[in-house]
């Protein structure tokens, strides 16, 4: 064999066993979680949900006339809400289905991690 061809294939099977390592660490992770959440997880879901509800406070009653500034702000906290449910609503996909099946806990630790789909969530 080659060397190149060595070095290739020592690098994909350095890479396999680097994902099968966090793939177990977030199944014992989610596994040992009350909530079936990656610590990561919980945290972002807390702050979605607190975020949710700040921009609610933010609302203004319908007919309430605002100036320009208050509109902007009225905007941009309706578009905080928006991604913050959708945030909400891809930890909620990313729970097994059954807290306690190890099988739906690996499943559940393969899925992409929250923070790979919200840097797909902000382009």
């Amino acid at each position: 064999m080659d060397p190149l061809t060595a070095i290739g294939l020592a690098s994909n099977i350095l890479s396999f066993i680097d994902f099968g390592a966090k793939v177990v660490s977030r199944a014992v992770d989610v596994y040992g979680s009350a909530s079936g959440l990656t610590s990561e997880d919980q945290i972002s879901e807390g702050i979605a949900t607190h975020m949710c509800y700040l921009c609610s406070k933010l609302r203004q009653p319908q007919g309430t006339q605002l100036t320009g500034e208050e509109v902007a702000l009225a905007n941009l906290a309706a578009k905080c809400e928006d991604l913050s449910k959708q945030i909400i609503a891809l930890v909620e996909k990313s729970k097994p289905k059954t807290s306690d099946s190890k099988w739906a806990t690996a499943l559940a630790s393969v899925k992409p991690s929250l923070s790979l789909q919200l840097s797909y969530l902000t382009r």
